[in-house]
């Protein structure tokens, strides 16, 4: 139970009218308003330790209206009516609040969206204390795992009922329950099957149970888990049930890494095919995950050896200056070119001009100040060398020109 504390306890102070009344009367009003703070009764709240630090528990925390405290009776009640539907039998936990693990063996981490957003399995390898290695046929997993032991729970509007007290309409609600065995299989409908952003990334064993039935289904070669299904309501309101069936861990295990691998490998094809373009906004769009996962590609033995673009890190050197074509918009390629291969526009009129390349007149009468004066000198100095490499340079040549023209 939440404790209050008299400091935190807001009162008004004894009104006075004017300072005779108070002189009067005094003595008598501060004995009676001491009387009435002692008597006050703080608001008992209790708060489950399941919900501290979750929007349920701030919400129970901070409201102070009827509604608000309907809901949270609401909330509370089908925690307590799931916790007595909740049994151990022959040492395994079945109701709605069975504990259900979710088996993270992917190299990023996995996350749930909307008000589901909370529940998180970091990326395999992401802390020593729920680690998890096997080996199967030949080749090494690694994994991070999460055990949800308790329902996500909210209300729900259902309709609108009218106060006939106060003569006003007050929605109605009701609590709904997603029991742990359907968040873990959230995780799996999100990123294997069902949802389009989830591309098929594979890599997750849902179970239900905790670690324990993870590890006695990892140590025998005919391990089983109890893996959560959905199946849809016909309610016509998009409503779920969920239940469980027994299937092989090694059976899931081969089926998720075929997935993971086709994921895999799109993923390094999508870097593959930025790093060997031109464009540096492309090469900079290969992230961490694309790193991540071709080391995973390395690791499980899909790959002989790490990509070259797998071990560059974005640095300063990549943070360059992008310079585009100010005619057509085309991003200027790596290296020395100095003319668009869109249209034909020097990127730097000056820089092409003095570098040797053939800049029309038209670009060059852009310049202004002191490169249109280096430009001059250079093009005047460059045509003197043209009328010599010409042949107009020396009495030899000028007499074979002559010649040449009879």
């Amino acid at each position: 139970m939440a404790e209050t504390q008299m400091d935190d306890v807001q009162m008004d102070a004894v009104p006075y009218r004017n300072q005779e009344e108070k002189e009067r009367w005094g003595a008598g009003l501060e004995m009676e308003d001491g009387r009435r703070r002692e008597s006050h009764v703080p608001d008992p709240r209790i708060i489950p330790a399941e919900f501290r630090n979750t929007p349920i528990g701030e919400i129970m925390k901070w409201s102070r209206s009827p509604s608000a405290k309907r809901r949270q009776r609401q909330v509370l009640t089908k925690q307590q009516e799931l916790r007595e539907q909740t049994q151990t039998i022959d040492g395994r936990i079945t109701g709605p609040l069975a504990p259900a693990t979710v088996l993270n063996l992917n190299p990023v981490a996995l996350r749930l969206s909307g008000m589901l957003y909370h529940f998180m399995v970091p990326q395999a390898g992401f802390s020593d204390d729920v680690f998890v290695r096997f080996k199967h046929k030949g080749r090494v997993y690694s994994g991070h795992y999460v055990t949800i032991h308790n329902a996500h729970i909210w209300t729900a509007t259902t309709g609108v009922s009218t106060d006939t007290t106060l003569g006003i309409d007050t929605p109605s609600t009701e609590a709904k329950y997603i029991p742990p065995i359907g968040l873990a299989h959230q995780f799996y409908d999100h990123y294997v099957t069902g949802a389009q952003d989830a591309q098929r990334m594979g890599g997750i064993l849902v179970l239900e149970g905790d670690k324990r039935a993870l590890k006695r289904a990892l140590e025998s070669d005919q391990g089983y888990i109890y893996k959560p299904i959905a199946r849809p309501l016909m309610d016509g309101q998009g409503g779920v049930v969920y239940r469980t069936e027994r299937v092989s861990i090694w059976d899931e295990i081969e089926e998720q890494t075929q997935i993971q691998a086709e994921y895999c490998d799109a993923k390094i094809v999508e870097a593959h095919a930025w790093h060997v373009t031109n464009n540096i906004i492309q090469q900079n769009m290969i992230s961490a995950e694309h790193r991540a996962w071709a080391h995973w590609a390395v690791k499980m033995g899909f790959l002989d050896k790490l990509p070259p673009w797998a071990t560059k890190q974005l640095s300063k050197t990549t943070l360059v200056e992008v310079v585009s074509c100010k005619d057509c918009g085309q991003v200027k390629p790596e290296g020395d070119a100095f003319i668009c291969q869109g249209c034909g526009r020097p990127y730097d009129i000056f820089q092409a001009f003095m570098n040797g390349v053939n800049v029309a007149p038209q670009y060059l009468e852009m310049l202004e100040g002191e490169e249109f004066d280096q430009v001059a000198q250079a093009l005047a100095e460059r045509r003197k060398k043209r009328a010599k490499l010409e042949g107009g340079g020396t009495k030899a040549a000028k007499e074979t020109k002559a010649a040449a023209e009879k």
